[in-house]
């Protein structure tokens, strides 16, 4: 029940972006974009569950009092979704490119 209400509020708590030069923009668009076909981008998937290991492993340290291990892996954690990012904001981009063709 909470997600459904959070898919029906969150399209009128954040509208359409108006300025797509921001890097988190594009990533977000770029993420949206891929989620209609994951598969279209193995190295996303591959990303994702490096970035889900990673974040169980903080969790168990964490668990375990293990401040070595769960910082080691939450930093993973970040830099694994910040290459994610990378790739979602590059997708954003080569699609908005084909669709308005080379600058003139």
């Amino acid at each position: 029940m909470p997600i459904g209400a959070w898919f029906a509020v969150n399209p009128v708590m954040t509208p359409p972006a108006h300025d797509t030069s921001s890097f988190a923009t594009r990533a977000i668009l770029g993420e949206e974009s891929w989620t209609r076909d994951p598969r279209s981008e193995p190295m996303i998937l591959a990303l994702t569950v490096m970035a889900s290991t990673s974040l169980m492993g903080a969790m168990v340290a964490g668990y375990r009092h293990r401040m070595t291990g769960a910082v080691a892996c939450t930093g993973m954690f970040e830099a694994v979704t910040l290459m994610q990012w990378r790739l979602w904001a590059d997708r954003f981009t080569r699609e908005t490119s084909q669709t308005t063709g080379p600058p003139l």
